[in-house]
């Protein structure tokens, strides 16, 4: 028989063991995901390729966009999403639970384009002007759209029963979609930064001395991760480490059985909205 365990109260969904290892070890890589990016926004300029410390001065004050961002979305909102799954207090307090960790997050989002706006205005800078900013902000206006509809909802009595039953759906899915393209703007907004601080090989790692000049094809990357900055080995974890936290949430939440076998009666096929739906009952 198939290991099925209950997260929540008897009438909350079935989690399978596999389930329940892939959510754990999402907030686990989660975590690391944010230990790192504080790690590379607290670091000095003396460090190579860091991004000068985590206060509000001018100089540093974009330090604190990634840093929210990765504690809004890479977990905060992954969080919120396994709230039915995990959290044993039951389906009402699931839900508030749920609603709560995305009004974390969505407090972080605000506080961090405020704050790579104001580090853009101080010094002249343009807004919006590569493709991470203006994905990013479309990322953001479709979450707050998200969690405005949602509060509205399921935690008002705007709707009836029958409508909040049929709002359910496409509420789970567009939520999960929201959540995996906020990933994705995270990984784009720590590519662009590394490019833009020109990572590369160094002859030594807190590049205080020349580039290193290849010889040859670098068929083995590997060998020379070494001569990559501090700054710029740390940024590569946390893209690195949000998306492995996205995959293993995905795992988590979402439903990986097409159809069940019933008694005699062959395969019961799920429609995908169904397959959604589950993420939140």
């Amino acid at each position: 028989t198939r290991d099925i365990m209950h997260a929540g109260s008897p009438a909350g969904k079935e989690i399978s063991a596999f389930q329940s290892v892939a959510l754990k070890a999402s907030r686990f890589v989660a975590v690391v995901a944010l230990l790192l990016v504080v790690r590379w926004a607290a670091g000095s300029e003396a460090e190579k390729k860091m991004l000068g410390g985590l206060d509000l001065s001018t100089a540093h004050v974009f330090s604190w966009h990634p840093v929210l961002m990765v504690l809004g979305f890479t977990v905060c909102m992954g969080e919120g999403l396994q709230a039915f799954r995990t959290l044993r207090l039951g389906k009402p307090r699931n839900k508030l639970a749920h609603a709560s960790l995305h009004g974390a997050a969505l407090l972080c989002v605000v506080i961090a384009l405020r704050a790579v706006f104001a580090s853009h205005n101080n010094t002249n800078a343009p807004n919006l002007y590569t493709a991470h900013g203006v994905i990013g902000l479309a990322v953001c206006v479709l979450f707050f759209a998200q969690y405005l509809i949602g509060a509205l909802s399921f935690l008002t009595d705007a709707l009836s029963n029958g409508e909040k039953a049929a709002m359910l759906a496409p509420h789970a899915l567009v939520g999960c979609c929201v959540y995996f393209f906020s990933v994705a703007a995270v990984v784009s907004g720590v590519a662009e930064k590394l490019a833009w601080m020109g990572c590369n090989y160094y002859e030594d790692a807190d590049a205080s001395r020349d580039k290193v000049a290849l010889d040859a094809p670098d068929y083995n990357p590997a060998a020379h991760y070494h001569l990559l900055p501090l700054g710029c080995r740390l940024g590569i974890g946390v893209a690195v480490s949000s998306l492995i936290a996205a995959l293993l949430v995905a795992l988590g939440v979402l439903s990986l059985r097409v159809g069940k076998e019933t008694d005699h009666q062959g395969p019961s096929y799920q429609p995908v909205s169904t397959a959604a739906s589950s993420v939140l009952v």
